[in-house]
């Protein structure tokens, strides 16, 4: 099953410390969080990664920051440079829609600017809602190649090194295309809070 696929993301080993020292039973975490107790194992066994609202819920059932269960073990403060790879960042996937992404930003730049490192099957498909008005996406192609389509207007192709901006707040889709895994570096900027 390796083919050369990288780790599940840490976030089951994460969750079942949380939910030990909470000396919480899989029922009652299901019970508090809203989340299936089948899920809830499957995640803790790396079986699933869990969408972004999924890992919210569990984090809210648990009574702790969303960031605990996605960074891991809080970040000393003398240290001034946070080192990610790939086996220490927080990952949500889809097999079934063929992309998985890295968070690259940090918990408190939520809703201000995000920054995601995607990985997009040929065939891959991520298909979002409207963000808050005002909202704009940069997407840059770092390998291969990807079509953007951006509400009813004509799909966007965009090749390795090639960077497109675009409104968020309609709905948007981003599909992989040609013939290898694209990789694409994506900065989502919200708008500034009304200041009254």
């Amino acid at each position: 099953m390796s083919n050369g696929t990288p780790a599940p993301p840490l976030i089951g080993e994460l969750l079942a410390q949380r939910r030990a020292e909470k000396k919480l039973s899989l029922q009652e975490l299901a019970n508090v969080s809203g989340v299936s107790k089948g899920m809830i194992s499957q995640i803790e066994n790396g079986q699933v990664n869990p969408t972004l609202a999924v890992v919210w819920k569990l984090a809210t059932g648990l009574g702790i920051r969303l960031q605990d269960l996605l960074e891991g073990e809080p970040a000393r403060e003398e240290l001034s440079i946070a080192h990610l790879t790939e086996e220490n960042c927080p990952t949500l996937a889809s097999k079934k829609n063929g992309y998985r992404i890295q968070i690259l930003s940090t918990i408190d730049m939520a809703e201000h600017v995000e920054m995601y490192l995607v990985r997009m099957a040929p065939n891959g498909n991520m298909d979002s809602k409207p963000h808050n008005a005002g909202t704009f996406e940069t997407l840059t192609v770092v390998r291969g190649e990807v079509e953007v389509l951006l509400g009813n207007e004509p799909p966007r192709h965009v090749k390795t090194l090639e960077t497109v901006r675009y409104r968020a707040d309609v709905r948007h889709v981003i599909k992989g295309r040609g013939k290898r895994e694209a990789l694409i570096y994506l900065v989502v900027k919200f708008p500034l809070p009304d200041a009254g």
